[in-house]
């Protein structure tokens, strides 16, 4: 009986904290010629309508709101610039080419 009751609070634990933490891109933005970016530049991706936003100049994050677990498709100012997998906090520096 105990056992049982610690096994369903253990899957509780598990669920919740697994609908708690959200998937996040984030990473350095910058310009051709090294400069950093400062909140010039879209940044989209294929999962969802988010834009990544601008903590620090030259950084960028996108916090997904949930879990996404899969290849997603990076753009930059419309254009695509990659694909990568996003699992827990995913880092992708960008380097413009433009």
């Amino acid at each position: 009986m105990l056992k049982n009751i610690l096994l369903v609070a253990v899957t509780i634990v598990f669920a919740w904290t697994g609908s708690v933490f959200a998937d996040t891109l984030s990473g350095t933005i910058h310009h051709k010629d090294g400069s950093k970016v400062a909140k010039t530049a879209a940044i989209t991706t294929s999962w969802n309508s988010e834009r990544g936003t601008y903590p620090a100049n030259g950084e960028y994050k996108i916090d997904f709101k949930g879990k996404v677990g899969k290849r997603i498709t990076i753009y930059v100012n419309g254009d695509k610039y990659t694909v990568i997998e996003v699992k827990g906090d995913t880092t992708l520096n960008i380097n413009l080419t433009k």
